[in-house]
Formats: structure tokens, C-alpha cells, sequence
């Protein structure tokens, strides 16, 4: 019995112990090694357990009872991990959760515990059935999923399989209970502590199981010693490293592997190599590749490879075929060596060796040596093109060279070379050339002796570039240069030229003559400062907001706002002027020149422009395109009650909210093209007041920038003046309409009394109907009809008469023109039949409405159909007397009305008084119908005027706009 626990708990523990040390001689087991380290916790647990077992068989305590069912339990749980685990490892599945797997069995351990007698034998019992039978029975089909999962043969195959038989063997043993309970159910088996099965042992058959396990775990532990050499090469390299099968399925990888490609091992070991493939090489190359193989054992070259996250890149790839005894390929070895960025290196030192023959192609510099042994002189392609020979036709020796020198030149070469030869620092040379064809080119030459590790010379090493364009500027640029200053000094225009440290290096004529200092005055611009702006302020402001803008005008390179400063000359005057600056290159140093036109005359012009403008009585405001006031003059404070200063800025509808819109698509409207063309238009006082105005617009451009002008005029007295005209206009005419009245009362009369005539006629007829003994009712109704009609005809003239006459407000209303000519004339048809005139009517049809004063357009036709019938009373009776009115529709102008008679006329000297006031033809007339009569037309935006001959008659027209052209 004490043998059996020894056997049993060395067999444990020595598990444990080779489950540690598996991962670390087998690669194989190496991405296993989490797991393991919980089979060799379950091992090395189990096997202090039967070690404490053995402990009682001779010291019997509780204690080591108690702790050696907690250390059973813990290790059975230890064993539950490691095959969970291992599952997922190989299957990939999340479905055996840690707290589902380990909370169904502490669940079956706890019930069993509450359910037997003593609560250890209850732990002992649960431990072994509801953890350690199933944790040994997964345990022994997860080895045998792992063999398959790293493709492991032969007798590490065997080995394995034996580990696992033993463990599912152990698990079907672990579900006899070694000790009776009388407390469990009846069916379980209750048998004595050696209970034997098939005549063995239960605690005898679990050791045999403990040791095949143990003995399977060495074997693969020596075994990993056939494969020691190639695992330490694979975990030891910093280089990625692959083995697979004959069939190329991936056995082992590194750790650099997986820092190289991003796939850890568990993602490619059991998968073949061509996970990979990038796509980039056919199928050829892949046939060459084992071609190569086969036949040589090797195969080494570039390969574009694909890594996990995509990701393409250039490997260096050795592959070795190792075979077995027979010579049979037993496994491949891949070593990879990531060459992208040597590659990225060879391309950029290609490119930049291209680069550099570009930049000396296009800069016209070129490289050479000689060296100092055999003479031989070595050139870069540009300098074959700057000299005009080939490599071919070059003799490529210091004598070549030489003959390529300018004659004037040799000599100074020759020296040169001399110098150099013997050592001398580096030092530059501008000489000639004539190249093949004549020319001479003009070169700029550098170089130096070049020695080897202990300064030993060995070569001449330089550079020459081709400066003949260079050369031509210069010559030019001194040429420019010469013309420049010769330009400055001519010019009216003060100038002046200063360095980078603001000394002044020249002054221009015309500066000293317009200020009066000479270069012995002002040697330096702080001498300038302190002259010409004596007042310390004024100086300070000036010079901060000049080196202000001087600074900013370089900072973001845009040319130097001009700048108006204030200058006192020698002489004690004043100038003005305006100040801009221009950086110049002369001799390799920046100047700047700084030009000060004179403006002093033009800011005297501007000051009376100024003041004529503030003086003037009309607003003056100037606006932008967007309608932004931009200047106004003073008038506008005693027009709108606003300060100038007040509107800059402000839109210009502040002022003039309901003008209408005078500025479209960059120019002024249609309203306001024609020539001075003036607007009626309301302002708005700063109060709230309206302000009537006259508008005019100008428009005008200043640096191609539009603004526009507008003049207004307050007219408020000249309205109010209108008014009263007006006024007096209505109380004149409403005299003139009672006067008409009165002449043609006894025409009017006459007309009143034809319906009173019929009326009483009418009314003594029906009385006397009445009077018979049967009246007839019929007729009767029939002349009370009648009556009614004569009476609202005597209503009615009397009424037109009390219209005419009454003074009234005035009120314009749309009415038809023709319609208006009717009623007059049934006003006027009685006097006309009096004195026999014939009256002619020829209207045009359909007229537009005109919008009038109807009694206004009534009088003024009264007027000119008396004037007429006036005129026709003083020819002979026997003489036909003619009156026609007519009207018609002019286009563009309105209504046409014309009043013809054909009377004695008028002579020249009555056609010129005709229209004065006072002045009549009549014998009892006042001379003021007429006048009147024209200013009414006129009130209504009409003309009226009159054509006569003497001995046949007068014309009178007058035109009134129609109601859609108001």
C-alpha cells in the first residue's frame, strides 16, 4: 500500500516536472507552453497529494485529511484548465468558458460535499467525478486533436497517443470511489479501499496510468534532442525562419517570423506556406523555384511576399530541403531576409545618383579627377558637353586638358595645377576655354589634393562649371547698371539710394534741389529723419509706420505702400509727399531706393477742392458698388442731420430708404443714363423726418475701382411753393368756373327751363285725366313717367352745374377721356344751338383711361369750346359757323384733344399775347381763362397749345398722359 502511494506520487510528480521542460527542448511544444505549465501544476498538486496519503498511513490527522482533498480538488481543476484551454488553442472555439466549466463542477464537488457523512470524503469524491474524470477524459482527446494539429509522425506520434490513452484511462478510473460511505445512494458501488477490478487493483491500475503518462512525456522530451540543432537555430536566429513538410504545410516558425510577416504561430502552423503569396510572381516562377530544388537541395533569391495586414514586401529567401536516412524530404527550411530597405536604399542611391547628373546637366557643372599615379583624368558626362569632346576624342590626360585652355589662359592653369599637385588649400579659378568649334566659353574652376588614410596623395579631385551665361549678365547687368543711375540722376523725381545698414550712398539732383540737403547733410537715414521731421512725435509716428509697412513689404514680398509724409526743407518750407521704396541688386548687395514724388501742389489743389466742397449747399455723397458711403460733405448735417463722419460706412439707403435702385450690374441704371437726368425723390432726416430731394447720379473710376456720385438738393421750400401755387391755381380756377357759369347762365337757363316747360305740360295733362269721370290709368302712368324723366333731367343739369361751380379739394380719379368730352359738351350744347354754331364730334375709339382732375379737364375744355363759340359770334350771319372736337391716341405721348373753330383767327401780335394773363380779344373778358387753363394741363404733366390763320380759325390742342405712363 505505502509502495503503491510512493509509485503513484513519483509518477505525478515527475509529470509535472517534464510538462516545464517540454516547450523549452521541443519547439514543436512551444506556443503550448501556457498549457502545459497547467498540466505540470496538475502533476506536481497530484502528486503532493498521494505523498500526503502515504503521510497517513502512519500519523492519521485531520488536517492532513482536509488538506489533502483541497490539493486533489485544486489539482483536478489545474487539469480542467490545461484540456479547456489546449480545446480552444487548437479549435479556435470560445464556447468552454472558464466560469461555465469550472462553475458546473465546483457545483457537482459542493452538493456532494452537503450530501455525504463527512464533507472530505464528499471533496475527495466530487473532485474525482466531476473534475477529474472529465478533466483527464478531454485532456486525452485534446493530445490526440494536437497531434493532428502539428502534424507531428513516427514516434513522437506514438509517444503522444500513449499520453493520451493513459489519461482517458485514468479518467474512467477516477469514477470508483476508494472508501464506502453509508450515506451515498445505494446504487453507487461501496466497496472496501482495495477494491479490485478484474482481480487488480483500482489505486494500482490509476498509478500504472500516472506512469505510462509520465514515461510518454520524457520519451517526447528526449526525442526533442534529435531536433535540438534546428530548434535553436529557429529561436536563436534574428532572421524569420519557416520549416514545413513535404508538403509545404507550415511546421515552425520563430519569433522573427512572426515580427516580420504579423502571423503569430498559432494562425500558420498547420497551413500551407502560400498564405504568403503577394501576387506578383506567375506560376513559372514558382515551378523554376522547386525545379531548383529538386535538383540542387537549394533555392535562394528575391521573392515578394505578402505580410497578414496586407502589406507587400521584398524578402532575400534560402530554402533547404533536409531528407532522411532513405532520402526522403522530410522537411524544408526557409531563412528570409526582409531586403526592403536595402532595396528603398539602392533605389535612393540610384535616384540620387540621377539627380545629381540632372542638377549638374542643368546647373553646367561638372566632376573630375586625376589621378596622380598614371596621370589619367577621370570626367563626369556634363564636363565632356561644358568642353565640347566625346570620351572618345578626349585624350583624358593634363596635356588634353591643357590644349583646351584660352592661349591668354595657360600659363595660369598650368599654375594652378601646380599648386594643386604640391598640396595648397582648395582655391577657386575663372579661366577660358575654345572648344571645337571656335568658341569660347568662360569656366569657373575648383579643386583640391585628395590623400589616402595616412595623407599619402593619390588624386586631384575638383569641379568646373560653366559660367559664360553668368559672364553675359554681369556685363550686362553693370551696362543696366550704368543706364540706371544715369536715369536717376536725370530724372525730376527726388531720389535716393541706401544700404541694408541705412546709410544713404547717393542722392539724386532733383532731391537737392527740392529740399535743399546735400550727401554732406545727410550721410545716413537717421540723419534724414532727424531734418526733415523735426517735431519728435510726428518723427516717431513716421518712422514706426515706415518700418512697419518696410518690414511687412518683405516679410510677405509685395511692393511698399506709398506713404504721405510731411517734410521740412532746408530752406524752413514744407512739403508734402508721397514716399515709396523699391529693393534694388547692385555689386552683391541689396539697396533699397526710396522715391518721394512732390505732391505738395496737389494737396493745395485737393485743400480748395476740400473746401469748395464742404461749402457747397448740395449734399455731396460718394459710395461704393456695394451702395457703402465712402465721403460725404457738410451739407448732408443741415440736409439729414448727420455728421460726415457719422455715414462713412454706412449705406447710403440710411439716408435715402425709398429712392428707387439707380446702380445695376456695375452701372447706373436706365433711370439715370441720360445726362443730367434729376429724380424727385424722399430722404429721411436723422429725426424721422421726411426730406424731399432732387437726385442726381455720377459715376467715375479711380484705379479701376467704380464709385458714384450722389448731389442732392432739399426742396422743401420749393415744394411748399408748389403748394401754394397749386393753391392759388384752385382758388383761381373755381373763380374762373363761377365766372364761366355766369356767361352761360342764359344758355343754362334755357336748358333748365325746356324740362320745367315739360313738366308743367305734363302735369296739367294729368290732372285733367284725372278730372274725367273714368281716367285712364295707363296713359296716366305713361305721362307720370314722362314727368319724372324731364324732372331728373332738370336734377341732373342742375346738379353737373353745382359740381362745376363749388370749390373743391383736389381729386384725381382714372376716367375716359371721350367720356369726359360728352359731358362737357351737354353742358355747353345749349349756348352753341343759340348762336347757330355747328358742332362736329370725331372721338377715337376704345382710348386708354387718363388719370385727372375730372372738373379741372371740364373746365379747361369749357374754355377753350366758348373761346371758340366767342370767336364764331362775330362772323356774318350768312357765314357757316363750325365747331369740331376731336381726340386720338399719340404714341409715346398720350391723349391728344383738339378744339377747332373756323372763326376770324388770330393776327401775329394776338398770337404772341394770346397766353399772357389779362390779355383778351373780348370786349367784357378778364383774360385769364386761357393762362388758366394752361396751367391746369400742366398740373396734370400735360402741354397745350394752338395754331391759328387769320380768316380761317383757330386750333386749340392739349395732351394729357395716360394712366399707365404716370
Amino acid at each position: 500500500m505505502g509502495l503503491t502511494y510512493l509509485v503513484y506520487g513519483l509518477a505525478f510528480f515527475v509529470l509535472g516536472v517534464v510538462a516545464l521542460m517540454l516547450p523549452k527542448r521541443n519547439t514543436t511544444w512551444y506556443h503550448f507552453a501556457p498549457q502545459l505549465s497547467l498540466l505540470a501544476a496538475f502533476g506536481i498538486l497530484h502528486g503532493i497529494v498521494e505523498f500526503v496519503e502515504l503521510q497517513k498511513l502512519s500519523h492519521s490527522a485531520a488536517w492532513l485529511t482536509g488538506l489533502s482533498r483541497l490539493l486533489l480538488a485544486a489539482s483536478y481543476l489545474s487539469l480542467l484548465e490545461f484540456s479547456r484551454r489546449t480545446w480552444i488553442a487548437i479549435s479556435g472555439s470560445t464556447r468552454l468558458s472558464a466560469p461555465c466549466v469550472h462553475g458546473i463542477a465546483i457545483l457537482g464537488v459542493v452538493m456532494l460535499s452537503q450530501w455525504t457523512s463527512d464533507p472530505f470524503i464528499g471533496l475527495a469524491i466530487g473532485a474525482r467525478w466531476f473534475i477529474g474524470a472529465p478533466a483527464a477524459m478531454l485532456t486525452g482527446l485534446a493530445l490526440f486533436a494536437v497531434q493532428r494539429k502539428i502534424k507531428t509522425t513516427g514516434r513522437q506520434a506514438n509517444w503522444l497517443h500513449l499520453v493520451a490513452l493513459a489519461y482517458i484511462c485514468y479518467s474512467v478510473l477516477s469514477l470508483v470511489p476508494l472508501q464506502s460511505d453509508p450515506y451515498l445512494p445505494s446504487w453507487l458501488p461501496t466497496q472496501a479501499s482495495f477494491l479490485a477490478l478484474f482481480d487488480i487493483p483500482i489505486l494500482l491500475l490509476r498509478t500504472l496510468c500516472a506512469v505510462a503518462a509520465t514515461f510518454g512525456l520524457v520519451s517526447l522530451v528526449r526525442l526533442a534532442g534529435d531536433n535540438s540543432q534546428v530548434d535553436a537555430t529557429i529561436f536563436e536566429s534574428h532572421e524569420p525562419i519557416v520549416i514545413t513538410d513535404a508538403n509545404s504545410v507550415i511546421l515552425r516558425i520563430n519569433k522573427a517570423f512572426t515580427a516580420s510577416t504579423g502571423y503569430t504561430v498559432e494562425e500558420v502552423v498547420g497551413r500551407k506556406i502560400n498564405l504568403l503569396k503577394s501576387g506578383r510572381h506567375d506560376h513559372a516562377f514558382y515551378v523554376a523555384m522547386r525545379e531548383s530544388i529538386d535538383q540542387t537541395e537549394t533555392w535562394h533569391g528575391e521573392i515578394w511576399d505578402r505580410r497578414k495586414n496586407g502589406e507587400i514586401f521584398l524578402n532575400q529567401l534560402a530554402i533547404s530541403a533536409v531528407k532522411d536516412a532513405a532520402g526522403t524530404v522530410i522537411y524544408y527550411v526557409g531563412m528570409y531576409l526582409d531586403i526592403t530597405e536595402h532595396k528603398k536604399i539602392q533605389q535612393l542611391l540610384q535616384d540620387k545618383e540621377q539627380m545629381l547628373s540632372e542638377a549638374q546637366r542643368v546647373g553646367h557643372v561638372g566632376s573630375w579627377s586625376m589621378d596622380l599615379a598614371t596621370g589619367y583624368l577621370s570626367w563626369s558626362e556634363e564636363l565632356y558637353r561644358i568642353y565640347g569632346v566625346t570620351p572618345e576624342t578626349f585624350g583624358h590626360s593634363e596635356q588634353a586638358f591643357l590644349n583646351l585652355i584660352h592661349p591668354d589662359d595657360h600659363a595660369l592653369m598650368k599654375r594652378w595645377v601646380s599648386d594643386s599637385k604640391s598640396g595648397k588649400e582648395w582655391r577657386e579659378l575663372d579661366f577660358r576655354i575654345i572648344r571645337s568649334n571656335g568658341s569660347v566659353r568662360f569656366i569657373r574652376g575648383s579643386g583640391g589634393l585628395q590623400g589616402d588614410e595616412m595623407n599619402h596623395p593619390l588624386r586631384i579631385v575638383g569641379v568646373s562649371q560653366d559660367i559664360t551665361a553668368r559672364k553675359r549678365m554681369e556685363d550686362e547687368l553693370k551696362s543696366s547698371e550704368a543706364t540706371f543711375r544715369s536715369i536717376i540722376e536725370v530724372s525730376p523725381v527726388p531720389m535716393v539710394l541706401d544700404d541694408e545698414r541705412l546709410n544713404i550712398t547717393f542722392l539724386n539732383p532733383a532731391f537737392v534741389q527740392t529740399f535743399g540737403y546735400s550727401f554732406d547733410d545727410i550721410t545716413t537715414i537717421a540723419d534724414w529723419w532727424l531734418k526733415a521731421c523735426p517735431d519728435p512725435d510726428y518723427r516717431q509716428w513716421a518712422k514706426d509706420t515706415w518700418y512697419t509697412a518696410l518690414k511687412k513689404s518683405k516679410g510677405e514680398q509685395t511692393d511698399f505702400p506709398p506713404m504721405e509724409v510731411t517734410i521740412h526743407c532746408k530752406n524752413s518750407s514744407i512739403k508734402t509727399v508721397l514716399v515709396s521704396v523699391a529693393a534694388v541688386y547692385h555689386n552683391s548687395a541689396n539697396l533699397y531706393l526710396v522715391i518721394l514724388y512732390d505732391i505738395t501742389q496737389r494737396k493745395q489743389f485737393e485743400a480748395k477742392l476740400n473746401a469748395i466742397f464742404n461749402a457747397a449747399a448740395e449734399g455731396i455723397i460718394t459710395m461704393d458698388m456695394a451702395g457703402n458711403i465712402v465721403s460725404a460733405n457738410t451739407a448732408v448735417d443741415t440736409i439729414f442731420g448727420y455728421k460726415p463722419e457719422e455715414l462713412l460706412g454706412c449705406s447710403v439707403n440710411t439716408l435715402m430708404p425709398s429712392s428707387p435702385r439707380l446702380i445695376n450690374d456695375g452701372g447706373l441704371s436706365p433711370t439715370m443714363q441720360s445726362a443730367g437726368q434729376i429724380l424727385e425723390i424722399e430722404g429721411q432726416h436723422k429725426n424721422g423726418s421726411a426730406v424731399p430731394l432732387d437726385l442726381s447720379v455720377a459715376e467715375f473710376s479711380i484705379d479701376n475701382t467704380q464709385y458714384f456720385t450722389h448731389i442732392v438738393r432739399d426742396v422743401s421750400l420749393r415744394k411748399y411753393q408748389e403748394q401754394q401755387d397749386k393753391a392759388h391755381l384752385d382758388e383761381l380756377a373755381h373763380v374762373t368756373r363761377l365766372g364761366l357759369m355766369g356767361e352761360m347762365a342764359s344758355g343754362i337757363a334755357h336748358e333748365v327751363n325746356q324740362p320745367l316747360t315739360a313738366i308743367s305740360s305734363y302735369t296739367q295733362v294729368s290732372l285733367n285725366l284725372v278730372n274725367t269721370e273714368n281716367p285712364d290709368l295707363v296713359k296716366l302712368t305713361e305721362i307720370l313717367s314722362k314727368t319724372q324723366q324731364q324732372a331728373l333731367r332738370a336734377g341732373k343739369i342742375i346738379h353737373r352745374m353745382r359740381e362745376f361751380v363749388k370749390s373743391h379739394a383736389k381729386h384725381r380719379s382714372t376716367v375716359d377721356m371721350n367720356s369726359l368730352i360728352h359731358n362737357t359738351v351737354d353742358m355747353c350744347i345749349a349756348e352753341l344751338k343759340q348762336s347757330d354754331i355747328e358742332l362736329t364730334i370725331e372721338l377715337e375709339h376704345n382710348l386708354p383711361p387718363v388719370y385727372v382732375d375730372h372738373i379741372q379737364i371740364e373746365q379747361v375744355l369749357i374754355n377753350l369750346i366758348r373761346n371758340s363759340a366767342d370767336a364764331l359770334k362775330s362772323l356774318p350771319a350768312r357765314q357757316q359757323r363750325q365747331l369740331s372736337i376731336h381726340s386720338h391716341l399719340v404714341p409715346n405721348q398720350g391723349i391728344r384733344v383738339r378744339v377747332k373753330d373756323n372763326g376770324p383767327g388770330l393776327d401775329k401780335d394776338q398770337q404772341q399775347k394770346i397766353s399772357t394773363p389779362f390779355y383778351t380779344t373780348k370786349t367784357n373778358g378778364m383774360g385769364m381763362g386761357l393762362s388758366i387753363s394752361r396751367s391746369l394741363i400742366e398740373a396734370h404733366e400735360g402741354t397745350l397749345h394752338f395754331n391759328s390763320e387769320p380768316g380761317k380759325g383757330t386750333t386749340f390742342y392739349f395732351t394729357l398722359p395716360t394712366a399707365d405712363h404716370l
